[in-house]
């Protein structure tokens, strides 16, 4: 029974034929359906999120309508909650009402935050080479999502990476402490005829 005020009226009559008339009047008050969960969730960049909402008090099947959040948060008739992979890292919100199958209402809410990915660098972070030969190699991380640029701070121009990780060198190189430590290799120095031991 939906929520309203029901009447009936009727009359009556005993053994004797005596008569007379009754009525009785019902009041149904709705329930408030109340968001059990989940309300909140946490999910990381790169990963598509879905979740179920749920709530306590309707009879029947309950049904879900959303206010805001889309389209970065898409909550569907039946309380399924999506976000894509393609968010980028913050927090997103939507809320809306829900009814149920009498016509029972409430609301919901529901709040996602989107957490950056931390890159780490896999391979490699050494390597040796002999003077007199150009040098390459690719810098690899994981944690990534999508194209991973490159920034260079130091070690330019003896030993150079590219936008897209590639770590190059070029021969000839000076001896000094620079690229002694930047190349992990000590040169050995083989004294001239006529020099002093």
């Amino acid at each position: 029974m939906a929520a309203g005020t029901y009447k009936a009226t009727g009359t009556d009559k005993d053994t004797y034929g005596d008569t007379g008339t009754w009525s009785f009047t019902l009041t149904v008050k709705a329930n408030k359906l109340n968001q059990i969960a989940p309300a909140t969730a946490t999910t990381t960049m790169g990963k598509a999120f879905t979740d179920q909402l749920k709530t306590s008090g309707g009879t029947g099947t309950v049904t879900y309508a959303q206010s805001i959040g889309a389209p970065d948060l898409k909550a569907s008739s039946s309380g399924k909650v999506s976000a894509p992979a393609t968010l980028a890292a913050g927090t997103y919100k939507a809320t809306g009402t829900d009814k149920d199958t009498y016509g029972d209402t409430g609301t919901w809410s529901f709040t996602l935050t989107v957490k950056a990915n931390k890159l780490n660098q896999i391979a490699p972070a050494t390597a040796t080479t002999t003077m007199g030969k150009a040098f390459t190699d690719q810098l690899k991380t994981s944690g990534g999502t999508g194209t991973v640029t490159y920034a260079q701070s130091t070690g330019s121009p003896d030993l150079k990476a590219s936008s897209s990780g590639k770590v190059s060198a070029r021969p000839p190189w000076r001896q000094g402490p620079t690229r002694q430590r930047a190349l992990t290799r000590t040169p050995t120095v083989i004294p001239g005829p006529g020099a002093s031991p």
